[in-house]
């Protein structure tokens, strides 16, 4: 019995002690305690993309626009044959000269502008001894290139390409006064159309980060100024409003000012609630925000934000729900010469400024989760810093003031990575990319690389996103540009190459002279691939594939 009763009483102890998460195998002769569980180690980092060379033909390429699938480009042969047009879909034999446009000598390739899928424009220059000299169109073929305009005989002007609206495309051409005579083509020579005759039109490209032609109901408007004769030297050009269904002389003005405005105007121009919205420089009121119905009777002034013959200079419009966000002088112009931020429901009275926030240049905005970021300035200060609105005064602030963003005359300075922005920000007069979450925690600098400051205004940006992950040329110590790929963090911030480089040093790098290095552009997607020029195997600048 007292034998039992010591078994019963270690039995009970068993469980007792079992209960105990310290303390394990009291029964049966004790045990160790358990170690705790170690810290998992974090997953290894993904493979690089697999970078190959996807042409050694095309040397030193360049100027790579995308038209559908399709990547064109500028590059030369083996035979040293200078800047032809190439195409590429991503697969080596599809990589191919387009042809020789001028055997005897250079082709001068510029203006290449998409028109469809696989299908653009592009502009061959010279004077009339250059057989292949003007306006030329092509689906990426042989075959499919030729020529659609030749210039004027007694120009020696060789087209200018404005753009694709419409389903047209629109490009200007000097005449024997100099003007510039805007066209429009659907590509073939019988589709090709002058829109003004005698009264020539001249155009002229913003330099600042307007749009200044748009589509509003089946018409495209732009800015135009008139000829003026070129024998007057007191006369002065008066820049107008225009449309067009690009018809055979069908050129029609919204705006008809007879006397030149005594101030500069910015090109801004859009499409907000059914109706045009454009900066135009009144003799009267100086360059205000103007509205139209897309007639010359429905053309009216809408508000002004610097009274007087000044004006405020409307531009960077940008629609943010049922605003139109712009930036525009006002009544403090003569304290700091800046523009503030102003947002109007289309009518005079809904036209309000929005908190102390300026811009020192023009800037661009993008968006992000329901929210706008931008290159601001706190009122009265010089130091611009990453700001935020979503169109409202009171959600309308700075994000963080860390970090100088670059100011870009292109939207492609700041873009979009899932659910960060990444941008570009200054450090003195170098540039480094940074990222922001929104919120001033998370507005930091990704990694130590160097940018090139020209690559603020050059296309196609400065990065290239793809599905999760960004691309950018960046050098860690100077004339050393490296390819990055990036996921929006410091940690996923890596330098990449293919698996068989022989060149480590300055790969996405090339000397324009013997005392600078420039990057070379970012990869530009295309038939499912990104496509780029580099140095990687030591033959100079070639054509590859990620």
């Amino acid at each position: 019995m007292q034998s039992g009763s010591k078994v019963r009483s270690r039995g009970w102890l068993c469980l007792a002690l079992l209960a105990l998460p310290l303390v394990l195998g009291a029964c049966g002769g004790g045990g160790a305690a358990t170690a705790p569980n170690p810290t998992p180690a974090p997953p290894p980092a993904p493979p690089p993309p697999t970078i190959t060379l996807l042409s050694a033909s095309a040397i030193e390429p360049e100027q790579f626009t995308v038209a559908g699938s399709k990547v064109f480009f500028l590059a030369r042969d083996a035979s040293d044959h200078p800047d032809e047009l190439w195409v590429s879909d991503g697969t080596p034999e599809g990589t191919s000269r387009l042809r020789d446009l001028n055997p005897a000598g250079k082709s001068d390739v510029s203006g290449i502008t998409p028109f469809a899928e696989g299908v653009l424009f592009f502009v061959s220059s010279g004077d009339l001894n250059n057989p292949g000299a003007g306006l030329w169109y092509s689906d990426g073929t042989t075959a499919g290139t030729r020529l659609v305009n030749r210039p004027v005989p007694w120009g020696h002007r060789t087209p200018i390409a404005i753009g694709v609206y419409g389903g047209r495309f629109y490009f200007a051409e000097a005449d024997f006064s100099y003007a510039q005579v805007i066209w429009s083509s659907d590509g073939s020579t019988q589709g090709t159309n002058q829109l003004l005759s005698v009264a020539n039109l001249s155009v002229q490209k913003p330099y600042e980060a307007d749009t200044w032609l748009t589509e509003y109901r089946n018409k495209v408007h732009f800015y135009g100024t008139p000829p003026i004769d070129i024998y007057d030297f007191s006369s002065r050009p008066i820049r107008q409003i225009y449309s067009t269904e690009g018809r055979e002389f069908d050129l029609k003005s919204l705006t008809n000012a007879t006397q030149p405005a005594t101030t500069g105007t910015s090109k801004a121009i859009t499409v907000f609630k059914d109706r045009l919205f454009f900066s135009w420089n009144s003799p009267d009121t100086g360059a205000e925000l103007w509205t139209s119905d897309g007639t010359a009777a429905g053309t009216r002034l809408l508000v002004e934000t610097l009274p007087g013959i000044e004006g405020g200079t409307p531009s960077n419009f940008q629609v943010a729900n049922d605003y139109l966000l712009f930036f525009a002088y006002g009544p403090e112009k003569q304290v700091d010469f800046r523009k503030a931020l102003w947002r109007t429901d289309g009518t005079a009275a809904g036209t309000e400024l929005l908190g102390k926030v300026e811009i020192l240049n023009n800037t661009n905005m993008v968006a992000m989760n329901g929210r706008f970021y931008f290159a601001g300035a706190r009122h009265g200060t010089w130091n611009t810093t990453l700001w935020s609105t979503d169109g409202t005064a009171a959600g309308t602030y700075e994000v963080s003031d860390a970090v100088d963003p670059a100011n870009s005359l292109q939207a492609k300075n700041m873009v979009v990575l899932g659910k960060r922005i990444l941008f570009q920000g200054r450090r003195g007069q170098a540039s480094l990319p940074w990222t922001s979450d929104g919120t001033r925690a998370g507005t930091v600098m990704l990694k130590e690389v160097f940018l090139r400051a020209r690559q603020e205004i050059d296309p196609p940006g400065w990065v290239a996103v793809r599905g999760d992950k960004a691309y950018f040329v960046g050098a860690p110590i100077p004339d050393n540009y490296q390819l990055f790929e990036t996921d929006g963090t410091g940690a996923g911030t890596r330098a990449i190459a293919p698996a068989d480089a022989s060149v480590t040093a300055n790969p996405m790098g090339k000397a324009t002279s013997p005392l600078s290095v420039f990057p070379n552009p970012v990869p530009v997607p295309a038939g499912g691939f990104l496509i780029f020029r580099g140095n990687f195997h030591g033959a100079g600048g070639r054509l590859y594939r990620m």
